[in-house]
């Protein structure tokens, strides 16, 4: 994910949050994909495009 950042492709490195959706053992956990979904609903909205404009500044 870091590297997808460090490279610019935002929309990658948020498809990469959707990675860790999963508890000990491998087992996938609903809760988990529910907040990895929001979390990169979050990373490609405006804002917090904007954020990271006014931070590479």
């Amino acid at each position: 994910m870091r590297q997808k950042l460090n490279q610019g492709e935002y929309s990658n490195a948020a498809d990469a949050l959707l990675r860790w959706i999963k508890a000990k053992g491998g087992m996938k956990l609903q809760g988990l994909v529910r907040r990895r979904t929001l979390e990169r609903s979050l990373f490609l909205s405006e804002i917090a495009t904007a954020a990271v404009i006014i931070s590479s500044a």
